[in-house]
């Protein structure tokens, strides 16, 4: 099991926090938009773009405190799985929020609240929000852009968690090592011969 650079650690615990943190926003302004609207539709309320951000922030919590390679390589998975689905969300999300707040922004200027509706007339077109007070619906489209921003906010870090995981996991150089051996030359040791022995004359 490999161990993460100290760096990447850092990365990817500094960068799942702040997507737990978007994740947990998103879900939040979620439910509090679906308080305010009633029986309003999932795409409205998208508390679940924000659920797929939780996971991989997560991951990257853990990933930062046990610096374990797995857990990054989950990490950099999910980021790049949660980006692309998220993003197109997101833009998804965008489009669909963007309009509803825009004609909700133009049509409040003249609105009466009448038996539990707030009646609103623009262009000659008469539209009716089931909300506490006219006022709400302010409140509402400060909650859809606050959902869009960090939905968008939330995608480019998952992007940034990716290239992370990446770095750490398939760009890690490869450190060998070189081991130099010294080879020394063998001295041979040569048995010593005896001396001849002087031999004595023979006496005469």
């Amino acid at each position: 099991m490999g161990v993460v650079k100290k760096g990447h650690a850092i990365a990817a615990l500094v960068l799942g926090a702040i997507e737990a943190i978007f994740g947990i926003i998103i879900i939040a302004c979620s439910f509090a938009l679906g308080g305010k609207l009633g029986n309003a539709s999932t795409t409205l309320t998208p508390y679940w773009a924000g659920i797929p951000y939780l996971i991989p922030g997560i991951l990257g919590i853990v990933t930062g405190i046990t610096k374990n390679s797995c857990a990054m390589i989950a990490f950099m998975v999910l980021n790049i799985i949660c980006f692309v689905l998220d993003g197109v969300a997101s833009v998804l999300i965008l489009i669909v929020i963007g309009i509803w707040a825009a004609i909700v922004d133009a049509i409040t200027n003249n609105c009466e609240y009448k038996y539990g509706y707030c009646k609103c007339v623009h262009k000659g077109i008469t539209y009716n929000y089931k909300v506490d007070s006219c006022d709400t619906l302010k409140t509402i489209v400060a909650l859809l852009w606050c959902i869009v921003i960090f939905a968008i906010m939330a995608s480019i870090v998952s992007l940034a968690g990716s290239i992370v995981g990446c770095c750490a996991t398939c760009c890690k150089s490869e450190t060998t090592t070189t081991t130099v051996i010294v080879q020394q030359p063998a001295v041979v040791m040569q048995p010593q011969q005896p001396q001849p022995m002087m031999e004595k004359p023979p006496a005469y």
